[in-house]
């Protein structure tokens, strides 16, 4: 798809001196629920410790239903398989093999361990060709065997047989796993063509896994192994924490104690770090080779203590863009900075450095490089480093969700739309009860309603292709499948809305209306879905919404209320990997995007026009059959647009009469487009910078297009870059994810994760 994802096992308590008491998130794990496939009781586990489980955990993973082929889709179907407390021996791989929408989890990973007992250099477990899949909940141990991968992510051939076919693997989960017994890889994901098929393995959220003492904690391998979102992490005492040979990632709240380098890059498009906290290191972020390549580095709010090298190197064409950071001075005392750049290449070398605690006075160091500009904004200089110290960082990153027994009740097999009303309407009576869809297809006539000031859960089996929700031929136009009033507290998971046949049903999935009071919060984590609309938010002045993980989700709109309008209110869409394709605001709306990739048929997917405030922060923008015409289209608009970080492929137009816009281009390497900014004379109504841009053509004997060119900067109207890079980037900085918490009494909070909403003209929709 894409051209160029028992008390001894938690070792991380032993190895670091670190002794915090930790909050306990909002997310809960309820399990097992009816459905699920019990490894011990179905297929003969044994779990003791001594006996090999090899086949028996096989027999599992191949008897799972495909309803793609219509495999094992009657009274024995199951998507989810469930491993209760235990040690299980395996000596062979485990391999998850052209399954959709299926789930392997462990009852926690202080108690459920799977150890390796066979031979070293081998793969524990072998997802190949498997899509929108969960692991989540269990320890892997290579039991002190070599060169032993615990989880492989790894697209090796297109197959198909009787129990299986294979899907381009996207949409993953790995959640809440711990990787012992020094491991070479805990995750190793991606294929390049000489060793797979060298595609997908792409969109990965990898959450709150600790990784004790592995030779590399995550590697990342491929050009189309990309958006590795990691979010909580630990990596302890591991020789590299991630490392990425031609894919991406983008690191959230990880921490960091390596014996090397934390990230490792050897040709990596563009990565992001953003909250983390990293000790005694060699290196933070460490580049292999040099190039004339535009590679993004991005750095921000990020602390990094006693490292004992230079913490940043890059030695590439690309800019570093650093914001909010705090540097501590190096082990060694022959190193004098905290970055160092630079190329051979012919063109401009440049770091954008705002609001950064460097305990040196020398923050940058230039090598190789003819033309070279830095940026240091609002930084401070040798300023004494109190950082608030590992354990109080990680008792702030969120934790391993408790399992927590719930009432159940269970939706009968194939119920409709009065049955399934009856049981939310009984479920509203106790607290965060969970209505439970077990795997198949649930016809509504109606739409369903959830009244105001409920707290319940809707919990299926999986995110495609297992619990689903579907309209009936008299479903109302217009009317949403299911439809939420607050304030509410309400969770979604693990479910599916309508089919997806790319043919637009004239239906909504979950509309939310009075979703609007203060505090009121929305949690949105990988969705999925063709929607005209992935994200509707209309009229809010107080609503948070948050997107995460979310590649297929195309299509936003925010519009203020009242309050927005007039330049107050607290309503904000801020996404982290979540989709940025189509994005629009209006009324003063405020859309802060980061972090992930778009390619599509889309010409314009960037059309900006209305009001408001955006900021896209890390992307690559990829129209297919790129050339140099419009790719990002900026048309008549009142507030500031901020893109920085960014690969475009095509070229840039900008409505010239612009009198309340204020533009920012940063870090942009363009495809195809020459001269990218044609549209941006000297005749412009619109304040803008245009900075640190690089291009690169594919004209056919133009010897230009030989090299990545460097683009001179542009600075229209009264614009000073001190005062206006942090204007246009206060956004920006004020954009680093929440966790989900609970909200305040009398507000609505919603928390929807691994949801996917097919032909829907909008999948979820908040209504003030």
């Amino acid at each position: 798809m894409k051209f160029l994802k028992h008390f001894f096992t938690w070792l991380f308590f032993i190895v670091t001196p670190v002794t915090a008491v930790f909050a306990q998130p909002l997310e809960e794990f309820n399990g097992p629920l009816p459905g699920w496939a019990n490894i011990k009781t179905r297929f003969g586990a044994r779990g003791n410790g001594k006996d090999d489980d090899t086949k028996a955990i096989q027999r599992a993973l191949d008897s799972l239903t495909q309803p793609v082929i219509n495999y094992n889709t009657g009274k024995a179907a199951y998507m989810v398989i469930y491993l209760p407390a235990g040690v299980y021996n395996i000596s062979a791989t485990l391999n998850l093999k052209g399954k959709v929408g299926v789930s392997f989890i462990g009852e926690s990973p202080l108690t459920t361990i799977v150890k390796w007992n066979g031979a070293d250099g081998a793969n524990m477990f072998l997802a190949n060709g498997t899509a929108y899949f969960k692991v989540s909940r269990l320890t892997w141990d290579a039991n002190g065997h070599k060169n032993v991968e615990a989880l492989g992510i790894h697209w090796k051939a297109r197959e198909k047989d009787e129990k299986s076919e294979s899907s381009a693997p996207t949409s993953i989960e790995i959640a809440d796993n711990v990787f012992n017994g020094g491991l070479k890889y805990g995750i190793n994901a991606g294929t390049f063509p000489d060793e797979g098929t060298g595609n997908m393995d792409a969109e990965c959220a990898i959450r709150r896994c600790v990784f004790n003492s592995c030779e590399n904690g995550i590697q990342i391998r491929g050009y189309n192994a990309l958006d590795y979102w990691v979010w909580d992490c630990r990596f302890i005492k591991c020789s590299f924490g991630v490392k990425c040979n031609s894919g991406n990632y983008h690191l959230y709240r990880s921490y960091f104690n390596s014996c090397y380098s934390d990230t490792e890059n050897t040709n990596s498009y563009y990565t992001s770090i953003r909250g983390c906290y990293s000790e005694n290191n060699a290196h933070f972020s460490y580049d292999q080779g040099a190039s004339s390549n535009p590679f993004k580095r991005i750095f921000q709010d990020n602390t990094v203590i006693a490292p004992k090298l230079i913490p940043i190197i890059s030695y590439h064409l690309g800019k570093i863009t650093a914001i909010d950071n705090v540097f501590d001075i190096a082990k060694d005392t022959t190193v004098h900075s905290f970055i160092e750049t630079g190329t051979w290449a012919s063109g401009s070398s440049e770091v954008l450095s705002l609001n950064n605690i460097y305990k040196n006075k020398i923050p940058v160091k230039f090598v190789s490089s003819t033309v070279h500009k830095m940026y240091g904004i609002k930084d401070s200089y040798g300023t004494p480093i109190k950082p608030s110290g590992a354990a109080v960082f990680i008792s702030n990153q969120d934790q391993l969700p408790a399992m927590i027994n719930r009432t159940i009740i269970t939706v009968p097999a194939g119920a409709g739309s009065k049955k399934i009303q009856e049981l939310i309407n009984r479920a509203i009576g106790v607290k965060k009860t969970i209505l439970y869809f077990p795997m198949g297809v649930y016809t509504l006539e109606e739409p369903l309603l959830i009244a105001e000031n409920a707290d319940i859960q809707l919990v299926g089996d999986g995110y495609i292709d297992a619990s689903i929700l579907m309209p009936s031929a008299s479903f109302p136009k217009g009317k949403a499948l299911l439809n939420i009033k607050g304030p509410s507290n309400i969770v979604i998971r693990d479910m599916q809305l309508n089919k997806f046949t790319n043919t637009m049903a004239g239906i909504d999935g979950i509309r939310v209306t009075n979703a609007d009071q203060p505090g009121s919060q929305a949690f949105i984590e990988q969705l999925y879905t063709n929607s005209h609309r992935s994200i509707h938010a209309d009229g809010v002045d107080y609503l948070y919404i948050q997107e995460s993980n979310s590649f297929f989700s195309d299509g936003k709109l925010i519009t203020g209320g009242p309050l927005v309008q007039k330049g107050a209110g607290t309503a904000r869409l801020y996404c982290f990997g979540g989709q940025y394709a189509g994005l629009a605001t209006d009324k003063n709306a405020i859309a802060v995007m980061k972090d992930c990739w778009w390619e599509g048929s889309i010409r314009k997917p960037l059309d900006f026009s209305g009001s408001g405030r955006i900021t896209i922060d890390g992307a690559m923008v990829a129209p297919s059959g790129a050339d140099s015409n419009t790719t990002i289209s900026v048309n008549k608009f009142s507030g500031k647009i901020s893109l920085l970080n960014m690969y475009v492929q095509g070229g840039v137009t900008i409505e010239k009469n612009n009198p309340q816009l204020d533009l920012l281009f940063w870090n942009i390497h363009f495809y195809h487009a020459l001269n990218p900014l044609t549209s941006v004379t000297s005749n412009v109504n619109y304040r803008g910078a245009f900075m640190g841009l690089t291009t690169q053509c594919f004209i056919p004997g133009n010897k230009l297009c030989d090299y990545i060119l460097t683009v001179e900067d542009v600075i229209r109207g009264n614009v000073k870059p001190d005062s206006f890079f942090p204007e246009m980037l206060a956004d920006d900085r004020n954009a680093m994810p929440r966790k989900y918490m609970a909200g305040k009494t009398g507000t609505t909070t919603i928390y929807i994760s691994r949801v996917s909403a097919g032909d829907c003209n909008t999948a979820i929709s908040f209504i003030k």
